[in-house]
């Protein structure tokens, strides 16, 4: 994708939950609808993403960091919000798997900010490992609290 049409669109991603409050991810009862939608949007940008580090030979960095930029702000107002597998348990469950799932967001999120500093310091190499690192929390996250 060029380069201003890729910076284009994380804004807009960025911005939707203002633009519709369908979307907006600070719901006081944190529907799962929101926490989808959010969910969706890191999906894309970590296709993205992946997409780019395959070659770091041409590789734009500023459009590595336009896709993470959508990753730490859907991670973040994901963290936020309660998983359908979570609001279905009995309630004296319900604190410690949100608790849980908050922590694996926060791990989540730290792991974005490691994917960051790689991409700005241009080590694709140790970029593409901490992809991998985020496709496997992903993998657990979604194990523990997706709902099928």
């Amino acid at each position: 994708m060029h380069l201003p049409r890729l910076r284009t669109f994380a804004l807009l991603l960025a911005l939707a939950p203002l633009a519709n409050p369908a979307l907006s991810s600070t719901e006081p009862n944190g529907k799962p609808a929101a926490l989808h939608a959010s969910m969706e949007r890191i999906d894309e940008a970590y296709k993205s993403l992946r997409k780019i580090l395959r070659t770091p030979e041409t590789a734009a960095p500023a459009d590595a960091l336009a896709a993470i930029t959508i990753l730490k702000t859907e991670a973040t107002r994901s963290r936020e919000l309660v998983p359908e597998t979570v609001t279905a348990l009995p309630e004296t469950e319900r604190e410690t798997a949100l608790k849980a799932y908050r922590e694996m967001m926060d791990t989540l999120v730290k792991t974005i900010g490691e994917l960051e500093l790689a991409v700005k310091a241009g080590d694709w190499t140790k970029a593409g490992e901490i992809a991998r690192t985020m496709q496997r929390q992903k993998s657990e996250g979604h194990e523990r609290f997706k709902a099928e």
